[in-house]
């Protein structure tokens, strides 16, 4: 399945930005990822929860497609963040796949163009995994109420964010641009059920485009 996802996501942005104009930049992006909710997924792992605390990772794919003499950028993104959670021996993990979709409104086009950005995105979220004594399992295992085997946590599922970002353009790199950003995601925000809690992150992004 992840193999599939990937392999999918990969081909649609090369086919994608070869077949646009010169308006479109295609690039790489990295940063981090904190989980801002719910306790399920920050919690101690002690007590039952992932431990997701702290900053974790996310790299990707990005496309932007720049407008003349127009605000709105369309931008087309993909991010794979990896959360890990580690206490007394016993690690938690799991991966999260996000294709998104945005429009960036730029507030001013100069060679640093600061922009608003309102975020869509489909998330897949991996299985959730504990490793304790060397023993891989599922989340099964848990049993605390607010564990991550309760309905507040994902494990193999798939939902619709949403998000607000702030960022800004840096056009100061011949034949590349820098692009940095800040954005807070509701990673479950459509299709949820109603035993589910927020799931959201804030992200900190570093985008070279070329």
């Amino acid at each position: 399945m992840r193999k599939i996802f990937l392999t999918t996501i990969f081909l649609l942005i090369v086919f994608a930005s070869r077949g646009l104009s010169q308006g479109v930049l295609f690039g790489v992006t990295a940063g981090t990822t904190t989980v801002a909710g719910p306790s399920a997924y920050m919690g101690p792992i002690s007590s039952g929860g992932a431990g997701f605390t702290g900053s974790n990772f996310h790299i990707g794919g990005i496309m932007k497609i720049f407008v003349p003499v127009y605000p709105l950028t369309p931008v087309v993104s993909f991010n794979y963040h990896k959360l890990k959670g580690n206490s007394n021996g016993t690690e938690t993990s799991q991966n999260i796949y996000s294709i998104g979709l945005s429009a960036q409104f730029t507030l001013s086009k100069q060679i640093v163009s600061p922009y608003l950005s309102v975020d869509g995105s489909y998330n897949y979220f991996g299985k959730f995994e504990f490793t304790s004594s060397g023993s891989a399992s599922s989340n099964s295992t848990y049993t605390a109420s607010n564990s991550p085997s309760s309905p507040n946590t994902l494990s193999s599922k798939a939902r619709f964010g949403g998000g607000l970002g702030v960022g800004a353009d840096f056009n100061i790199i011949p034949h590349a641009d820098l692009d940095l950003s800040i954005r807070y995601q509701i990673m479950n925000l459509l299709g949820a059920k109603t035993s589910e809690e927020s799931i959201s992150f804030f992200t900190v992004n570093m985008a070279v485009l070329f």
